[in-house]
């Protein structure tokens, strides 16, 4: 089973029930983010760690910033398909770095997918807990 399809899976489940499982399978993976940065770190696309990330991202109704990420290189087409400069990297790097930034509401997953999910900041504690467990994705 893809990520992708374990997100569809929970579709009709509360976020508080499926949070765990998503975010564990996400934590054995990559994802990739769309970028404002003209090249990405390295000239590689993937995220070295060191380099400042100023990635896409957008606000909601109330003028909180969410965190768009993508599951897949093809659910990033699918949001993308004119092209867009981004980088893959692990999720267990880009995690911190929103947890980390109180401002960000949460993370908007393959966003206009049947795979979307919304991952929001008050779910960012079981997300975390789910890290030490290995995924079966």
């Amino acid at each position: 089973m893809t990520i992708e399809d374990l997100i569809i899976s929970y579709r009709d489940t509360p976020l508080t029930l499926s949070v765990t499982d998503v975010a564990r399978a996400l934590f054995g993976g990559t994802i990739c983010v769309a970028t404002f940065d003209p090249h990405p770190p390295q000239g590689s696309g993937v995220f070295d760690g060191k380099t400042r990330l100023n990635f896409v991202g957008a606000n909601d109704k109330y003028g909180r910033p969410w965190a768009y990420a993508y599951t897949s290189r093809s659910e990033y087409r699918k949001a993308f398909p004119q092209g867009r400069r981004g980088i893959e990297m692990r999720f267990e790097g880009f995690f911190p770095l929103i947890v980390e930034k109180p401002t960000f509401a949460g993370i908007l997953f393959n966003a206009g997918s049947a795979a979307s999910y919304l991952m929001p900041r008050k779910l960012f504690p079981a997300a975390q807990q789910a890290r030490s467990k290995p995924a079966d994705v």
